[in-house]
């Protein structure tokens, strides 16, 4: 993955929400026919970089019962990290990416997903984790049209990761006695 970058949510009293930051490469591949009419694997990936912007707009720290949502946009469509929390813990409940692949039909958007609760952290610490994340997305698309979903795998990379989320604080800096 790219280098580590740093994002948040800010809430409408300008406290920030979420605030997180880690080395992201989103990877998708699938199989494709070449000149030859031979099946292959086709690869493409993205590194977010200082240019992923989060979008103000979809972003939340009020979202759907209780979630917080931060959403990233990528050079080729939308990244979203939905957090939740229970009484105890808050954690990463799921992750969505929508894009264009730069191999399908012009238009046809794939949207890669997991449901797979991770990141695990007591509500009154951040989460650190130099190691690489793997975190394997299920694939569908917007229509039948380019590679079929059940030939596709995603992947999202992360590394370096830094996670506070459900705070209450105006500042953009983690907490470093937490973790």
């Amino acid at each position: 993955p790219a280098h580590d970058e740093t994002w948040n949510v800010k809430a409408a009293n300008g406290s920030v929400c979420v605030l997180f930051e880690a080395g992201i490469q989103l990877q998708r591949s699938y199989f494709t026919k070449d000149a030859g009419n031979n099946t292959k694997w086709a690869e493409e990936s993205v590194d977010l970089t200082n240019t992923t912007m989060v979008d103000t707009k979809m972003s939340t720290c009020n979202g759907t019962k209780g979630t917080q949502d931060l959403v990233l946009q990528t050079p080729d469509g939308s990244l979203r990290l939905t957090f939740n929390a229970d009484s105890k813990n808050y954690f990463l409940q799921n992750v969505s990416y929508a894009y264009t692949s730069k191999m399908g039909v012009q238009g046809v958007i794939y949207t890669a997903t997991s449901n797979k609760q991770t990141w695990t952290v007591p509500r009154d610490r951040r989460y650190k984790c130099d190691s690489l994340n793997d975190i394997s997305l299920m694939v569908s698309a917007s229509n039948a049209t380019g590679p079929k979903p059940e030939d596709t795998k995603g992947m999202m990379k992360v590394t370096k990761v830094k996670l506070e989320a459900y705070r209450t604080t105006n500042s953009t800096t983690f907490n470093s006695n937490k973790e």
